[in-house]
């Protein structure tokens, strides 16, 4: 990959990772595909995980060595009263699925959908 011009696939960026893991990641892809199917899929090699975007970056399945986490861009302004959300940046949050009983569809879809809603939302005194 030193040309700078080859591209990971998914496929490949799972691939170093055990089946259980690429599991996880392929459900949680698969839920943020049926979520947001405009939203473009891409790996970003550099962090190791695959992005999703539409008019920026709003959200991302990230593999791990024991788990896969589903990360927001703008996770902290996300009504989430489950509490599910981790993390302590400014910004950026996720949740950890370690097993499949882990991925409530219904509750993900939500934090996505709201994701996306605010992403796409002008901030006040943008143009």
């Amino acid at each position: 990959m030193g040309d700078g011009e080859s591209i990971l696939t998914v496929d490949d960026l799972l691939a170093e990772h055990t089946p259980e893991v690429q599991d996880l990641a392929n459900r949680l892809r698969t839920l943020v595909r049926e979520t947001c199917p405009d939203a473009e899929e891409k790996v970003q090699p550099g962090w190791g995980n695959i992005t999703y975007a539409q008019q920026g970056i709003f959200a991302a399945v990230s593999p791990s060595k024991a788990h896969a986490s589903l990360y927001f861009w703008d996770g902290t302004g996300l009504d989430d009263p489950r509490d599910l959300l981790l993390g302590s940046g400014k910004k950026l949050r996720r949740i950890s699925v370690r097993s499949t009983d882990d991925i409530d569809a219904e509750y993900f879809a939500g934090l996505l959908r709201q994701a996306l809603s605010r992403h796409m939302t002008p901030k006040s005194g943008s143009a």
